[in-house]
């Protein structure tokens, strides 16, 4: 026999190795030829004649309405990990929830940064915006405090190298001399 022998089975293909192959679901037609070793044609006519049973797709998991809107709608957690919950991947969870007609996720991360309470009187009275990141916890960049003063809805205020405004310090300040004041007026009119 010239050329090349075939190996133990008459297609060229070994039985043993294609029925390793064949089994592996997570590859496709043309990882699993490749790793045996031939063409993707000469992979499915040896696996007819070994009668190897079809391969199929892994059936989607069917979720309900319910549950699909549940894995959506939770912000908390990550699209890929909630599809990982479901057993699906991101982009059929993605497909299932726009053709449910649910709301499109906010992208990008999510702010954990926890602004002062005061923060609207603050940007009123004028603190600089670098002063109320730095109060933020955890400290903040003053390119997140324009955008926290846009979705409050706040008046803006000039911007440049030299802005107007005083410093958190200075605010504090104000305010408890706002408060003696106060109490000291609460006295005299007390006695």
């Amino acid at each position: 026999m010239r050329g090349r022998q075939k190996p133990c089975g008459t297609c060229g293909i070994c039985p043993a190795a294609a029925a390793i192959a064949w089994n592996q679901f997570d590859l496709g037609l043309n990882a699993v030829a490749a790793w045996v070793g031939s063409s993707r044609t000469s992979l499915v006519r040896a696996a007819e004649a070994y009668g190897f049973p079809g391969r199929r797709k892994p059936v989607t998991p069917r979720l309900s309405v319910r549950e699909i809107s549940r894995l959506w709608g939770d912000e908390t957690i990550p699209v890929a990990e909630a599809a990982a919950r479901a057993g699906i991947s991101s982009r059929c969870l993605y497909v299932r929830a726009k053709r449910l007609g649910l709301p499109p996720r906010r992208g990008g991360p999510k702010s954990k940064v926890r602004w002062p309470d005061d923060f609207d009187a603050m940007w009123a009275a004028g603190v600089l915006g670098k002063e109320i990141a730095a109060a933020a916890i955890p400290p903040a960049h003053t390119s997140q405090v324009a955008s926290e003063v846009r979705r409050r809805g706040l008046k803006r205020r000039g911007c440049g190298p030299n802005p107007e405004g005083i410093t958190l310090l200075a605010y504090r300040m104000r305010q408890v001399a706002a408060a003696e004041r106060a109490a000291f007026k609460a006295l005299q009119e007390a006695a």
